[in-house]
């Protein structure tokens, strides 16, 4: 990896000088940074701690002690007080200072890798720069730990999905020189990160229709999974249980019996270190793991089928409650409140599977955004998609795209796209060109943002917001967004999913192409 082609990234636009960004943000949802990236799927929509957490440029007020911090040695603490006063060229030098001193520094190199993923914006060059050496530092180690294990696998996060322009060969040579380099260790020791590797490998290569060969590379890393495993050691079983998991991830849609058989032969297994006359929580954990990943799957899909499955489970956990004795302890206290999380998600579910063929609730609108007044009679004769959603959410704004495009090829047939959310106290920053938490933010000002945020995301579609004390969202059962809501030309409900992911972008549109037709 070139130093001095990276420093020219910002002169070119060149596939690997965009790898190089994109690895910067992705960096941040390694273990070693301290800013997390917004998931994938559905959010908590009620609660706004669950938003994506925001730079530190987004604070509303600093921290009280932050001038005292900034007098003290250099550490993670006076970094992220740095990066709230827009201190980057100073952070920058400091951190240069530590790796000058020690180039093997994994605080420094964590805080630099913080660095470049928030500069990247304004400064590609600088930070693929940045990037360059803090990657290059850690292949070139002695010796690897788990923590840089995982920053290597992780650095690989944003390849699959944005990198498609890149060669198939040249990205999947990114993956293997990473997993040449865990390779040459102990692999035992970094197992997980060469899983995760492994897993990006196949994703990449069923983009590039090579479904046989992701297919081959998965189908050998169960075998070894399968042929290590013991029932005696929880290590090996959970191995064998999260891998099943990406397996099922990644080869479900083309392989579904093979994905039915490793999910079997994993569940088999699992039960297996559960038969004990006084199980625990150890051995209840890959059963856990297994079943819970199924009921969420199903929760999306068939959360009647998920609902049967949940009661089965509920009845194993009876057995582990009864003749633990570990009641008290932290990890079956977790264990109980995530049983409890599989209900909460399930109820919501099966409400919304119940309002298919329903007429849908009035619209309740404190305002509307880009459009004029309207009401659920006003649409009757269309084809309406109501879209749940907010400013701060990540996923949210992933399926703008897909908004954009269902306007644009189905709006002349008849289709109105209405984007439902609620005041969250986001005003809009024109320096800084985006939403950002406000203080004391008022109605008018955040229908403003509403109305430059819409513009800047070129939506062609109009919003309405609902009061503050309305129960508009919770009628539709919304527990997570996006949540996308499809109604006929005769009002009835006839879809609703949940989260950004492809599947549910094609099963919508092959929804709305179907109702439109009727």
């Amino acid at each position: 990896m070139s130093r001095t082609a990276l420093e020219n990234c910002g002169n070119k636009r060149s596939p690997f000088c965009l790898w190089i960004i994109v690895i910067a943000i992705s960096l941040a949802s390694t273990g070693l940074v301290g800013i997390q990236p917004a998931t994938v799927w559905a959010q908590e929509e009620a609660a706004t701690e669950n938003a994506p957490v925001q730079p530190p440029e987004n604070t509303p007020e600093s921290d009280p002690t932050e001038e005292n911090e900034l007098g003290k040695k250099f550490d993670r603490t006076v970094f992220n007080a740095m990066m709230r006063k827009g201190q980057q060229k100073e952070a920058a030098e400091k951190i240069d200072a530590l790796l000058a001193d020690d180039p093997t520094d994994a605080n420094a190199l964590s805080m630099s890798l913080t660095l470049a993923r928030l500069v990247v914006a304004k400064d590609p060059s600088a930070a693929g720069a940045r990037l360059s050496v803090a990657v290059d530092r850690v292949l070139a180690m002695k010796s690897v730990n788990s923590q840089t294990a995982s920053l290597l696998a992780t650095s690989t996060d944003y390849i699959v999905p944005f990198l498609t322009s890149l060669p198939l060969a040249e990205r999947v040579g990114i993956i293997d020189r990473i997993l040449g380099r865990l390779n040459d260790e102990s692999k035992s020791q970094f197992a997980s990160s060469i899983q995760l590797l492994v897993a990006r490998k196949a994703r990449i290569l069923m983009q590039g229709s090579q479904e046989a060969n992701a297919k081959a590379i998965l189908d050998e890393q169960a075998q070894t999974l399968l042929s290590r495993v013991d029932v005696s050691n929880s290590p090996s079983v959970m191995s064998l249980v999260r891998f099943t998991g990406i397996y099922n991830s990644v080869l479900s849609n083309h392989y579904p019996e093979a994905s039915k058989k490793l999910n079997g032969e994993a569940e088999s297994i699992a039960l297996k270190m559960f038969d004990k006359e006084k199980p625990d929580v150890a051995d209840f954990t890959p059963l856990y793991t297994l079943k819970s990943a199924e009921i969420r799957s199903l929760t999306k899909s068939n959360p009647t089928a998920g609902e049967i499955l949940l009661k089965e489970l509920d009845s194993q956990f009876e057995k582990l409650k009864q003749q633990s004795s570990e009641n008290e302890s932290s990890e079956f206290q977790t264990l109980a409140k995530n049983m409890q999380s599989l209900h909460s998600g399930i109820e919501p579910a099966l409400m919304r599977e119940k309002m298919i063929g329903t007429e849908p609730i009035k619209i309740d609108a404190a305002s509307f955004v880009g459009m004029s007044p309207t009401t659920m009679e006003d649409l009757k004769g269309k084809v309406v998609l109501i879209d749940f959603w907010a400013v701060w959410c990540g996923p949210c704004i992933a399926t703008f795209p897909h908004l954009i495009e269902w306007h644009e090829e189905f709006s002349d047939r008849g289709l109105v796209i209405l984007g439902a959310t609620r005041f969250y106290g986001y005003q809009w920053d024109d320096e800084k060109g985006k939403a950002v938490v406000g203080k004391d933010v008022s109605p008018k000002a955040e229908l403003a943002m509403l109305e430059k945020f819409r513009e800047s995301h070129k939506l062609h579609h109009g919003f309405f917001v609902s009061p503050k004390t309305s129960t508009y969202s919770k009628d539709f059962g919304v527990s997570g967004i996006p949540q996308a809501v499809l109604i006929d030309k005769q009002g009835k409900i006839r879809m609703i999913r949940v989260g950004s992911g492809e599947a549910n972008a094609k099963a919508l549109h092959a929804k709305i192409a179907e109702l439109l037709a009727e």
